[in-house]
């Protein structure tokens, strides 16, 4: 039973896995925000996530966005000098700036287009793919009326968060469709989707026992020891936990400080932390706080006595 940490923009970069590498446990991978092409290049800041993360082993995996079989041989190969053999590609990113260009769950609706670039997976046979999907753009059925196709894909994995893209995180999840997938997936599965408790995880098991594994990203972000806490079945133990948290954060204020320029952007970047890692039992006031400061000495103070 493995278990994935989603990529996700403005969180997950080289510097917090490191960090959650360091204090956490019970995860088989890590994958990169989604590189892609910004006017006919790839962007910088994706360029230097691809170079900082080549030491961190076998269980980094880049992810790839593309609406286009031009776009996706040009990041594939790009991707690839860099030494990396497993790529993911997103089919699911349901933002609209994204779905709109035709690229992430967008180009769902088009299943010609699914074809034209999955259909360059066979181009790169010294690459290993693995594919991320929601159930559709704007139809629960759009991915089902795929399954014979994919299926047929050298594919590492599919996992799927079964909303739609016009959903975004809002709303139930399938579950009625994800069976239908379940059911007729010849590939390894991955379940992604509304993960944010060792008891969420043990259902969707319970549901679906062949899976090949889960998913889980603004789980991890709120509770970084939900992964753990499922592989031991030990219960959360808060002072552990705390404790943890205190360590990790000092880490990524440390890391961050070398690399950010002056206390405005450093903050801010450190509020973002907060906007799903809760400390159960905590005061809620304290954290609001913490969100909204303007001064890094008091945000510091503030973090200090939130974890108390």
């Amino acid at each position: 039973m493995e278990i994935h940490f989603a990529p996700i923009q403005g969180h997950t970069d080289a510097i917090y896995r490191a960090a959650f590498r360091k204090f956490f446990g019970g995860l088989d991978s890590f994958y990169t925000p989604f590189v892609r092409v910004e006017r006919g290049v790839i962007r910088n800041k994706d360029l230097r996530e691809l170079e900082s993360g080549i030491g961190e082993g076998l269980d980094l995996i880049p992810q790839i966005i593309a609406g286009s079989a031009e776009e996706f041989r040009f990041l594939v190969n790009a991707v690839s000098r860099y030494g990396y053999r497993h790529i993911d590609v997103n089919m699911g990113c349901p933002f609209p700036l994204i779905t709109g260009s035709g690229r992430g769950a967008g180009i769902l609706a088009k299943p010609d287009k699914v074809k034209e670039v999955l259909d360059c997976v066979a181009e790169f046979p010294e690459i290993e793919f693995s594919l991320k999907v929601r159930v559709g753009y704007d139809s629960v059925e759009q991915l089902f009326a795929l399954m014979p196709y994919l299926n047929t894909l050298p594919l590492r994995h599919l996992t799927v968060h079964p909303r739609t893209a016009k959903q975004q995180y809002k709303g139930e999840v399938y579950i009625d469709e994800f069976a239908k997938i379940y059911d007729c997936c010849t590939l390894a599965l991955i379940y992604n989707g509304d993960l944010k408790s060792v008891t969420d995880i043990k259902r969707i098991v319970e549901l679906f026992p062949n899976l090949k594994g889960v998913m889980i990203g603004r789980g991890l972000l709120e509770n970084p020891m939900l992964a753990e806490g499922y592989m031991s079945g030990m219960a959360l133990d808060i002072q552990e936990f705390r404790s943890r948290v205190q360590k990790f954060h000092a880490l990524l204020l440390d890391e961050y400080s070398a690399v950010l320029q002056g206390e405005r952007q450093l903050l801010t970047k450190m509020q973002t932390i907060w906007e799903y890692l809760r400390i159960p039992d905590a005061d809620e006031r304290c954290l609001k706080k913490m969100r909204k400061c303007t001064s890094l000495p008091k945000y510091l103070g503030l973090v200090g006595e939130y974890l108390k």
